[in-house]
Parts: C-alpha cells; sequence; structure tokens
C-alpha cells in the first residue's frame, strides 16, 4: 500500500512496524488497527508524501552541491538538440499567428505558428516575445517526447513553454532563457510553486564552461542561462530584466 511512495520494501515494512509498535504501546488493540486499517494507511501515506515533498529539494540540492546530479552540457549526443520540424494537427489552411505589425512572425525558429494550437495568453506572449528586437530566436516548446525538457525531484519531466536568445551584450556573451508561462489564477498553487523553485534551483545550478563528468567539454562560448516562472499579467515587469540579464538569479552557462 505504501510501495509507491517508499520504494525499498525493507524500509517500507520497518516503518509499518514501527507504525504498528507506536500505537500498541498507546493501547491500540490488534482489533483496533484491523477495523481501522484502511484509515491507517491512508493516514501514513498522507504523512510519508509531506514528508516526501520536504526531503526531496533538500536531497536534490545537496547532490548538485556534490555533483552526484549535475545539470550541465555534455557535448555528446545525450545533450538535447533543437528538432528539425515540429508537427501540428491543423490543416495548412488553419489560420497563423501575425507578429505586432500584423505582418508574419519575424524570430520564431519554427513557421509558420498556427493561432489555433496557442491559447490566448500564449498567442500574446509570443508575440510579445518576437517583436523584440533583442531576441534573436524564440520557441514555443511542446510537452511531449523530443521536446526539451527539465528533471527535478519530482517524477516527470517540466517542459518550459518558451525558450529564446537574446542578442549578445557588450562583453559579447549570449543569453538562453527557458520561461514557464502561467495564469494568474495559478500563482502560490503546488505545481506552479514546484516548477518555480526547480527553475530557480537549476538557473543557479548550471556553471560557466563546465561540462557533465566523463563528458567532452563543448569548446564553446559562455552564455548567461536564466529560467523563470512568469504569469501572463506580470511580462510586462519581469520580461525586460529577463531579457536583457539584469535580474538576480542568473547563472552563467557554457554555449551548446
Amino acid at each position: 500500500m505504501i510501495g509507491d511512495v517508499v520504494p525499498n520494501a525493507f524500509t517500507g515494512w520497518a516503518l509499518v512496524d514501527g507504525l504498528l509498535t507506536r500505537l500498541r504501546v498507546r493501547a491500540w488493540s490488534d482489533d483496533d488497527i484491523g477495523r481501522l486499517a484502511a484509515f491507517l494507511i491512508d493516514e501514513l501515506r498522507k504523512a510519508l508524501l509531506a514528508e516526501r515533498e520536504r526531503q526531496a529539494p533538500e536531497l536534490f540540492r545537496a547532490g548538485l552541491d556534490a555533483s552526484r546530479i549535475q545539470f550541465a552540457l555534455r557535448g555528446d549526443g545525450l545533450d538535447w538538440r533543437m528538432p528539425e520540424r515540429i508537427w501540428t494537427t491543423l490543416p495548412e489552411t488553419a489560420s497563423q499567428m501575425l507578429s505586432a505589425t500584423g505582418g508574419p512572425l519575424e524570430r520564431s525558429l519554427f513557421l509558420p505558428i498556427y493561432q489555433a494550437d496557442l491559447n490566448d495568453d500564449e498567442r500574446t506572449f509570443a508575440v510579445y516575445l518576437d517583436k523584440d528586437a533583442a531576441l534573436r530566436w524564440w520557441h514555443r516548446n511542446g510537452a511531449m517526447k523530443g521536446s526539451y525538457g527539465l528533471r527535478g525531484w519530482r517524477r516527470g519531466n517540466v517542459y518550459p513553454d518558451f525558450l529564446f536568445a537574446a542578442l549578445k551584450d557588450d562583453a559579447g556573451r549570449e543569453r538562453i532563457v527557458v520561461i514557464e508561462t502561467k495564469g494568474e489564477q495559478l500563482e502560490g498553487n503546488r505545481d506552479t510553486e514546484y516548477k518555480r523553485a526547480l527553475l530557480d534551483t537549476l538557473s543557479r545550478a548550471f556553471k560557466p564552461g563546465e561540462a557533465a563528468t566523463g563528458a567532452t567539454h563543448p569548446g564553446r562560448d559562455v552564455f548567461d542561462f536564466a529560467a523563470a516562472v512568469v504569469l501572463f499579467d506580470e511580462k510586462d515587469a519581469r520580461m525586460p530584466g529577463l531579457i536583457s540579464g539584469n535580474v538576480a538569479g542568473n547563472a552563467a552557462c557554457a554555449d551548446k
């Protein structure tokens, strides 16, 4: 009953045995335990899940600090590579997205982009990126195998909504940014706060010019890297700093 939370059967047995021992110390009989077994299991699962949620980010960050977990370029075929094409189920005659001036998009890596493939807020965000002259390119990321995904301390990947590269600054350094967008109604919920914590952690963990252990150093220029959760209604306040790099928490990363 707790095997999905505590994969090691011996550890799981010890936890259950400890619970039963403490209940018997408090004068619970076997009949009491049997009668309330479903309740006890449910409460045990709640406690274990809460403890896992507390420990996981601490262990993840400790693993990064000790290099047991790495967020770095490898310089080989295991690095993520931008696909040659993206797929859509929409017909070629479907309405395409336009730029802020009413013409074709100028900086998207893939064209065309159909309106129905994005919701209203995402289209507004995409047009916002497309009109910024500081951007070299932007990409609306997918949420399936082959898309750019980040692994954290929870099961499954996080697929940021947008990736973009800003023009080089005066020091000759580019800026790569990944953005997870959220509606303001999702501010503070568990998914939003997990992604915010993860993107901030990985932004700080990626060090300039550092390849993963056992991998070939890419030998490319250094660029700045940032990852953030941005609410749609705060893009005007947050995005200029993320694009320019004048925002706390940026980490310098090695070019891919």
